[in-house]
């Protein structure tokens, strides 16, 4: 491996170190068969990301909980109304 290929993982290494610390982004590896790399960041989504996501199907209950910090409870289905969770994630009324 060529110098240049080590100063690129010691970066992606640095971008996954900072995203573990943070909590609040994912990051994507892609490695080509060719040989050609690349590297996404991209903030997790918000809790109306989330809720959408949960109303298509897309998540879970416990997944929705899981991503915005919640603790896990029992018939998790029964506290996903939306007017519920904004009392339980204080998000401020517009």
């Amino acid at each position: 491996m060529d110098s240049k290929h080590i100063s690129f993982w010691n970066e992606v290494h640095t971008i996954i170190d900072e995203a573990v610390e943070k909590h609040d982004r994912s990051v994507s590896v892609y490695i080509s068969p060719e040989g050609a790399m690349s590297v996404t960041v991209q903030p997790w989504p918000d809790a109306d990301e989330l809720y959408d996501m949960y109303q298509k199907g897309r998540i879970t209950a416990n997944d929705f909980r899981a991503k915005m910090g919640l603790p896990m409870v029992k018939n998790a289905e029964k506290f996903m109304k939306r007017s519920f969770l904004v009392q339980e994630l204080n998000i401020p009324e517009e």
